[in-house]
């Protein structure tokens, strides 16, 4: 119950605009921190990273968010793991991955990243419109100046990610699964 506590209490603070000019959370970091809570409600395909020892975030290509997700997590631990916070410059490095930050870029290159990640067991989080659609498992987007987060319902699943009830509640859902 506590870890609820802590989602809705973050999820509360999404609810504040993200370009006020008191503002005390700026995007990125509500996007990090979106990122470590994310994975109290997703659970891995069990047979992807067993092995591993960290818990592996991972941003691909030239972007300023990799600095932020390192100034938040180190020396922290996710799903009992310390976290490790890599930049990559080729995909092909990614398959370790838990988690695979994609910024803004190309469509062409986004499907690239998503038909290289599937059965890889690496989540796929971006923050560009048309992302989820194209997909991204989870993608962030504002909407009236407030941090808000779409989740590809089909890719999760064809991805083998199981997503709790909660985080589907309060998320914009893209590509429905059909209910029987």
């Amino acid at each position: 119950m506590n870890s609820f506590l802590k989602f809705l209490f973050i999820g509360m603070l999404s609810l504040f605009s993200v370009k006020s000019a008191g503002q005390v959370v700026d995007e990125y970091t509500l996007k990090a921190v979106w990122i470590g809570k994310f994975t109290h409600f997703i659970d891995w395909p069990p047979e992807m990273h067993d092995t591993l020892n960290t818990f592996t975030i991972a941003t691909v290509y030239s972007n300023p968010f990799n600095t932020k997700l390192y100034d938040i997590y180190k020396g922290s631990t996710i799903l009992g793991r310390p976290v490790n916070i890599v930049h990559l410059n080729e995909l092909n490095d990614s398959s370790f991955a838990h988690i695979l930050y994609i910024p803004p870029l190309k469509r062409g290159v986004v499907k690239e990243i998503v038909e290289f990640s599937k059965e890889k067991g690496v989540l796929l989080i971006g923050d560009t419109q048309g992302y989820a659609e194209t997909g991204v498992h989870v993608n962030f987007f504002l909407s009236e100046d407030r941090l808000r987060f779409e989740i590809n319902e089909t890719a999760i699943r064809e991805s083998d990610f199981f997503v709790s009830y909660r985080l589907l509640n309060i998320a914009e859902i893209v590509n429905p699964i059909a209910k029987e």
